[in-house]
């Protein structure tokens, strides 16, 4: 008989046995290239002995090192009966070795094995293609089309899209040949939109509602009633309440409902977040708290109330729920509330809190004042040198002064303008000329961006002196702030011992002097240079336009910042002098220590000021009987008879030799 093709029959299961025995002996080349020879499905690497050829999964990269093979190998394990968490382990594995022998190489590859996963990772091939696009750009073009060969370029865009990567996105979209029409103007929008607020339109485009809503979240408090109303609309209920559970709306809110749904306990937690400490004591004491735990709440609450600089509330809550007077004195010191401090003392017959907690306080207090004053002295000093150095120059050297800055080259976007996929010409056309970059409308996030630029007032730059101009502006509102804490401050320096009359008389002479000092700063540096006149030139003419062009270029930065004014408080004491010298005032003694007479205050010879009244000289046997009436409790004998001209504010003063009677 003649023998005919047997010798090209290959019977199925006597191949299977043999690419069986090939993998069981690591022969990975051979086995593979019998599979695709006799179109075996590649996944009986894997479903013959998972375990042993992940093992051995290094030899299968060295011996089968065709990119073409490993690709088609990853795309039928893509693409096979395999659960989806097995080829993802796999596939990651391959990746891995495949990265470790050559990532230049094999980058088809390793984009493969990220996008046949179940679901696929397409933004971690996107996410190396950026990763190699300023060192590798030629081999990230061809891998960006292999990628669009092997994905659905719109899924693609849409990925790249939801990275926040403007130039990823247009690098996708070119060489997908789409139409630039189609997602310029959205892409422009976008770009005009603050950060979060970008991508929230962003993931609300993708339809990623619940990313979308965190981003909306994080836009800022003006956004919060967009929110709601996106929280209504995709009914993001239980994903609002994480995002705002911890946060001062979320307390505010919950406290109205949590009471309505017999939640006090709740309710008063809520309350103590939100830092509403009335509400808070007024549940607490309904609910009959016990008082060792509503005083622990009072100490919390006033803690948290102080670390806000709400020291005065946090006075109330330690008096009124812990009652704790120390603690309270404590806080108001803190907030430089002298008189109520003083106040609170006397209500509660505590002196010796005005030693131990009052008076140390009133010195730290003048110390930071005295510090801050220092502070703004050394800054006024530089920022005034460099305005005369800067005003020197301009008149100097003006053009050099007035070059223009190239605010294009910091203010560089990768391909903003580009409106097709790349040709020939495209190393030659990319930059958007002038022109083009002038007559489109500049967007509002460029403006911002311009803005920014222009206030930070580099140094050396043109824009420097309308910087300084504003810090000095600011400088002058930070003093007016000091002048009022001084304010606050200074009458009860001159009312304790005489080291605090005497720092008093210090700090009263240091705000004085940089009173003075930033006065003729300011006169200095706001007065407009005399500007010199010089011949008109001929109407309409050439001359003309360009000296309205060189004006319009030459602002001067004093027409843009407006002079500040310093307030004016009441905190320069005045001392009146007196015939002979003399200051004869009676302090009032009552449970306020600040409240003083129309008239009269008193000059004590004793610091314990709380239990001893001296007899005091007055000007008139009716000041000396308004003395009587206002201090029933004490003994006044009017020893000599003087002329009065006035209230002095001074509790301290010197002995003096009486003067003879008139």
């Amino acid at each position: 008989m003649p023998r005919g093709n047997l010798e090209t029959i290959n019977p199925r299961p006597l191949v299977m046995e043999i690419v069986r025995q090939d993998i069981d002996s690591i022969r990975y080349a051979k086995a593979f290239a019998a599979c695709r020879k006799h179109r075996i499905d590649l996944n009986v690497f894997v479903e013959h002995d998972r375990a042993a050829f992940m093992e051995h999964l290094p030899a299968f990269v060295e011996q089968v090192d065709d990119v073409d093979y490993i690709n088609l190998f990853l795309t039928s394990l893509g693409q096979g009966p395999l659960p989806a968490d097995v080829v993802a382990t796999l596939c990651d594995s391959m990746r891995i070795e495949l990265e470790k022998k050559d990532l230049r190489k094999y980058i088809n590859s390793i984009l493969t094995a990220h996008v046949v996963k179940r679901p696929p990772d397409y933004e971690a091939g996107l996410t190396l293609l950026l990763r190699l696009r300023d060192t590798e750009p030629h081999l990230v073009e061809d891998a960006v089309k292999y990628i669009i060969f092997l994905v659905d370029a719109d899924k693609l865009f849409d990925t790249a899209l939801g990275m926040y990567d403007f130039s990823l996105v247009l690098m996708v979209a070119q060489h997908a040949q789409k139409d630039p029409r189609e997602y310029l103007p959205f892409l422009r929008e976008l770009r005009a939109l603050d950060h979060y607020y970008q991508r929230f339109k962003i993931d609300d485009h993708l339809r990623r509602y619940e990313k979308a809503l965190t981003n909306l979240s994080l836009a800022g408090s003006d956004r919060f009633e967009e929110a709601m109303a996106y929280v209504e609309k995709h009914r993001l209920y239980d994903h609002a309440l994480s995002l705002w559970k911890h946060t001062d709306r979320y307390e505010s809110r919950s406290c109205l409902y949590l009471p309505r749904a017999k939640k006090s306990s709740k309710a008063m937690v809520a309350h103590e977040k939100a830092l509403e400490w009335q509400e808070l004591f007024e549940l607490a004491l309904e609910e009959a708290t016990p008082e060792q735990e509503l005083k622990d709440m009072a100490y919390r609450v006033a803690e948290d109330l102080s670390s806000k600089k709400r020291t005065s509330e946090a006075a109330l809550v330690l008096l009124d729920y812990a009652k704790d007077v120390r603690e309270a004195i404590i806080a108001l010191v803190q907030g430089s509330h002298f008189s109520e401090a003083r106040r609170i003392i006397t209500l509660y017959r505590k002196p010796e809190l005005l030693i131990e907690i009052v008076y140390p306080g009133a010195l730290e207090c003048r110390a930071q004042i005295a510090e801050d004053v220092g502070e703004m002295r050394d800054q006024l000093r530089k920022q005034v040198q460099r305005l005369r150095e800067l005003r020197v120059r301009k008149v100097e050297e003006p053009d050099a002064f007035y070059g223009v800055e190239d605010t294009d080259l910091h203010n560089v976007d990768v391909m903003t303008d580009i409106s097709m996929a790349p040709t020939t010409f495209t190393r030659y056309t990319v930059a958007p000329s002038n022109i083009s970059r002038t007559s489109s409308k500049r967007s509002s996030r460029s403006k911002r961006k311009l803005e920014r630029k222009i206030g930070s007032g580099r140094k050396g730059t043109v824009d420097e002196e309308e910087y300084l101009l504003k810090s000095v502006t600011k400088l002058v509102d930070r003093f007016n702030n000091t002048q009022a804490d001084a304010a606050k401050l200074l009458p009860h320096l001159f009312q304790f011992t005489e080291e605090h009359y005497a720092e008093g008389l210090t700090l009263r002479e240091d705000l004085s002097d940089f009173e003075a000092e930033l006065s003729t700063a300011v006169e200095e540096i706001w007065q407009r240079p005399p500007e010199i006149e010089s011949e008109a030139p001929p109407a309409d003419s050439w001359a003309v336009r360009m000296q309205e062009h060189e004006k319009q270029r030459h602002v001067n930065p004093v027409d843009k910042v407006t002079k500040p004014e310093l307030a004016k408080q009441e905190w320069k004491l005045s001392f009146p002098f007196f015939r002979n010298y003399w200051s004869f005032l009676f302090w009032t003694y009552s449970p306020s220590f600040d409240r003083i007479a129309p008239r009269t205050c008193c000059v004590l010879l004793d610091h314990d000021f709380a239990t001893n009244l001296h007899p005091l000289h007055f000007t008139s046997v009716a000041e000396h009987n308004t003395a009587r009436s206002l201090c029933p409790s004490k003994h006044l004998e009017p020893r000599q008879l003087l002329d009065y001209s006035g209230i002095i504010p001074a509790y301290h003063a010197p002995v003096l030799p009486a003067p003879a009677l008139r």
